[in-house]
């Protein structure tokens, strides 16, 4: 199943979702799999919704990765209001199963974002490099399989 993610930039900080998982702390953008009908576009503004309590308007599509043969959209956007924090989804009320670890809305400065342990780590990549040069013209596409 595919998914979708959100690159939300808010001055010089982008949103992530703090893990805690199997005694590992990493950071992922908040996004998470498309649903029955949904396209990549719907189901990135539902998640940022249900994950961080914000409502963005999507700017475009900035980066396809393949991973594990299904892909993943990440798409730069613009917050047009919310409350950052106040996401409802199941699991940011601590309803998932404790062996899923948890789940923590936070603003991350981009200068940090490559001395944490953000993944996928080429998209973070393309994140930091953006904010100091400008986003690609050009929709970049990774397969995550043949980079490691």
């Amino acid at each position: 199943m595919s998914r979708a993610a959100a690159i939300v930039i808010h001055g010089n900080e982008v949103a992530l979702i703090k893990r805690r998982r199997e005694g590992r702390l990493y950071y992922v953008f908040p996004g998470g799999q498309l649903e029955d009908k949904e396209s990549p576009e719907q189901a990135v503004v539902r998640e940022v919704e249900e994950e961080l309590g914000l409502k963005v308007d999507i700017e475009r599509l900035m980066i396809k990765v393949l991973h594990r043969n299904k892909m993943q959209y990440y798409f730069l956007t613009r917050i047009t209001g919310g409350k950052f924090g106040t996401g409802i989804g199941p699991e940011m009320q601590g309803l998932y199963p404790p062996e899923r670890g948890s789940y923590r809305p936070v603003w991350m400065p981009i200068a940090n974002i490559l001395k944490e342990n953000v993944v996928p780590r080429e998209v973070a990549e393309i994140v930091a490099l953006s904010s100091r040069q400008g986003w690609p013209t050009d929709v970049v596409t990774l397969n995550e399989d043949e980079l490691h």
